[in-house]
């Protein structure tokens, strides 16, 4: 029952991540990730209230991913290495993302004008993608919904594959800020599933019962 109960908490806060990421970006003042680099932080700079709202919303989702990730990192120890480690990744996922944002909160300037997206959010962007690929496995292998894990673990894979080209090309950090988006269509997923979860068994009790029936 308290494995139950983590799970769907863990969903609640997946569920609240994707959403503070949507109105935090919604919450942005307009032309702030648009146009040249000068014009932006003109925006930003006549805007600082409403940049610093859409700041702490966009902090609020990656706080709530992490939180999500290290409960369901605890739920599954010992019993899933796939889950751990993605639960793991998302923890730390959240961590770099506070930094992060805190930064671009404070000083946009230094993070939007340069060619190369800042180190920080390419981590970022690498533990969340690894994150969703290790939930993603383990509950498809745990014999979960289909097609929220299936979900899951195609964002991470598709996250990481993105990570590729922009690090190539290097366009700039708005392909990072999209391929992170993306990502997060995976933590909806998982969280609804988590939600979900009406008649099936606890995360990790799937896990458990496979290897009790082995015993």
């Amino acid at each position: 029952m308290r494995e139950l109960s983590s799970g769907k908490l863990s969903g609640v806060l997946l569920i609240l991540a994707f959403l503070m990421l949507v109105v935090g970006g919604i919450a942005a003042p307009s032309g702030a990730y648009q146009g040249a680099i000068e014009e932006r932080l003109a925006i930003i700079d006549a805007n600082q209230a409403q940049w610093i709202v859409s700041k702490v919303l966009d902090g609020s989702a990656v706080a709530f991913m992490g939180a999500g990730g290290v409960i369901l990192a605890i739920g599954l120890r010992r019993r899933s290495w796939l889950g751990v480690t993605g639960g793991t990744s998302l923890g730390a996922a959240g961590i770099v993302g506070l930094v992060y944002v805190y930064r671009l909160a404070t000083d946009p300037g230094p993070l939007y004008d340069r060619a190369v997206p800042v180190p920080t959010v390419i981590v970022l962007v690498a533990l969340t993608a690894i994150g969703l690929l290790g939930l993603g496995l383990c509950f498809l292998l745990a014999g979960y919904p289909r097609w929220a894990s299936l979900i899951g673990t195609v964002a991470g894979v598709g996250a990481l594959i993105g990570l590729a080209p922009i690090l190539i090309l290097r366009p700039g950090p708005e392909p990072v800020f999209a391929v992170e988006a993306f990502a997060f269509v995976g933590i909806l997923s998982i969280g609804i599933m988590l939600v979900r979860q009406r008649g099936q068994r606890p995360v990790g009790a799937a896990d458990k019962a496979r290897v009790d029936g082995n015993a």
